[in-house]
């Protein structure tokens, strides 16, 4: 997954990503939308974060 591309500089051609986006690396990461966290009595605090404005990419 990808981060959104940069804003256009007018030169060349438009970016269609923005930085590398990796789950098992926080420090690509960038800001979290939101983040749900629940206490829960077997498995202990289970934390999900939201990004948004990421972006799929398939490989041919």
């Amino acid at each position: 997954m990808y981060c959104a591309p940069p804003a256009y500089k007018g030169s060349g051609r438009p970016r269609k990503h923005g930085a590398k986006f990796k789950l098992n690396e926080p420090t690509t990461w960038g800001e979290v939308a939101s983040v749900l966290e629940v206490d829960d009595p077997k498995l202990g605090l289970l934390r999900v974060s939201l990004w948004q404005d990421l972006q799929c990419t398939q490989s041919s």
